[in-house]
């Protein structure tokens, strides 16, 4: 095969592949496969659905999910995709199964808890879990509007 037909078959297969990942009519937050589903932000499998974080977005009428495995990647992927369509943004939440939409999460910056890049951002389906959060690994209450991510630094990287 010569390079310009194996050009052609990975972009044609690539494309075959988003295409198929799409759906006009998507709604709601999507199914997490953990293990297989990769963070669209730095490409990390995500393994641990307590932490991930998705967004709705329509692309030339298309509608799509993205998914990432830490709160803070969703809001670097914002930042380098200004121009992105969101339709709606959910997390999942440390203290229950299952997604909220971040308007209603109750987020702590700056915890103890490790995520998996590092961001210490965590969201709860309650204030009063995110107050426990905070009694037991500090950090602050922040609505997620205000929610940025700091890198973690340890005393011995200070």
């Amino acid at each position: 095969m010569n390079r310009n037909t194996l050009v052609v078959s990975l972009a044609t297969s690539s494309l075959a592949a988003l295409v198929g990942c799409t759906d006009p009519e998507a709604s709601g937050p999507p199914e997490l496969v953990l293990g297989e589903d990769v963070c669209a932000d730095c490409g990390m499998s995500i393994i641990e659905s307590k932490f991930a974080a998705a967004v709705l977005v329509e692309v030339d009428g298309r509608r799509e999910h993205a998914v990432f495995d830490d709160v803070g990647c969703l809001i670097y992927w914002q930042e380098h995709h200004a121009d992105a369509r969101i339709l709606e943004r959910w997390s999942r939440t440390k203290d229950r199964d299952g997604w909220v939409t971040m308007d209603a999460g109750h987020f702590v910056v700056g915890s103890t808890v490790q995520t998996p890049m590092d961001f210490r951002i965590v969201c709860c389906s309650t204030r009063e879990e995110a107050e426990k959060v905070i009694a037991q690994s500090g950090g602050v209450l922040t609505p997620y509007p205000a929610v940025r991510p700091v890198p973690f630094r340890s005393a011995a990287g200070k």
